[in-house]
């Protein structure tokens, strides 16, 4: 999953176009879902080989205060330690997201009270087009309803 994650990082393509380092940018992108909300968390596999993965919470808001609380400080400790901050391409990406993070861009829409729960999605490249993006957001939707989750966005 995590492997999916990086490779499909920039508009379905590898993440290495803005970020070098892969576990970092697997973990800013995965280690909420995965390490907090793990029964969110559905993959898609063919012969014991992950294609697809769709990660969820039910509540954004929890996301956006345990990331910058706890997932965060973990991340910047790491990139310190193996010197991922200081190389160029990476410094960029980090400059912007820190001042998207000022400007209050990662603020959430009022909707998110109607509709608490979310999710994201990626299919593997080679894998997609074959319904397994819907096969995936149908066992979600399912799952919402049992967990009587009232709506969802993304």
């Amino acid at each position: 999953m995590r492997e999916i994650a990086y490779d499909t990082a920039f508009f379905g393509d590898s993440g290495r176009a803005f970020f070098s380092d892969r576990e970092v940018l697997s973990d800013v992108l995965t280690a909420y879902f995965t390490d907090y909300e793990p029964s969110f968390c559905f993959v898609a596999e063919t012969d014991s080989t992950v294609i697809g993965y769709l990660i969820g919470a039910k509540n954004a808001d929890a996301i956006l205060r345990r990331f910058f609380l706890k997932i965060a400080p973990r991340l910047f400790l790491k990139t310190m330690g193996n010197a991922t901050f200081f190389k160029s391409e990476n410094l960029r990406f980090i400059y912007y997201f820190l001042r998207s993070v000022f400007r209050g861009e990662f603020s959430l829409p009022d909707s998110v009270k109607s509709y608490p729960a979310t999710l994201h999605i990626n299919v593997k490249t080679g894998y997609r087009n074959f319904g397994i993006g819907a096969k995936l957001i149908d066992a979600y939707c399912k799952f919402l309803v049992q967990e009587k989750i009232v709506g969802v966005h993304l």
